[in-house]
Parts: C-alpha cells; structure tokens; sequence
C-alpha cells in the first residue's frame, strides 16, 4: 500500500469523525475502517490512535502485515 492509498483511506475517517468522542473508541473506528477497506487484520496493539491516524505509519504497518 503507498502513503497515498493510506492517506485516502485516512481522509475517509476524518471526513466521519466526532471531535467529540473519545480517543480509545476514535481508535477502535479506524482500526475497523483500515481492516474493512485495506483487509489487514490488526491486534489489540496495533489500535493506536497516534499510530493509525499517521498515514506513514499505516503504510509502514500494511507493509509489514500485508493488505489488498
């Protein structure tokens, strides 16, 4: 996956998010969008907020796991 089908996948979560919502359950969100759009199962370490929402650290995390 490049930094830019990361990206985009990114934007679509941001586009839907709640400012308002806790950052764990902002987490939990993306962590189901990254595995839904990118078929990329994560682990419980892998749903980071800080992790998941860095488009560079996406990519360099489906790198390593593999993805569509």
């Amino acid at each position: 996956m490049s930094r830019e089908q990361a990206e985009q996948a990114l934007d679509e979560w941001r586009a839907t998010r709640d400012p308002d919502t806790e950052p764990e359950l902002e987490a939990i969100r993306l962590a189901i969008l990254l595995e839904d759009v990118l078929g990329v199962p994560l682990s419980d370490d892998d749903i980071d907020l800080a992790v998941l929402s860095d488009p560079d650290a996406v990519a360099d995390l489906l790198a390593r796991k593999g993805g569509r």
